[in-house]
């Protein structure tokens, strides 16, 4: 699962504004997605949880964000 598509389902199906603190805990999250999409989308978060997810590359999180 990448990252944008479960933001945007969260944005579009319930009117979702993401927060400044996200914790997106065991959604089985593989890679981050499109980097300027998700700049896009992240802009006010501040804190990213993302444990127990499936990353294999965490350079690009860190990047994205």
């Amino acid at each position: 699962m990448y990252l944008i598509p479960l933001w945007c389902k969260l944005i579009v199906d319930g009117g979702f504004r993401v927060p400044e603190n996200l914790a997106l805990e065991s959604y089985d999250i593989t890679s981050a997605g499109d980097a300027s999409e998700l700049s896009n989308l992240c802009s006010k978060v501040r804190e990213l949880d993302l444990i127990n997810n499936k990353l294999s590359d965490w350079n690009q999180v860190s990047f994205s964000m």
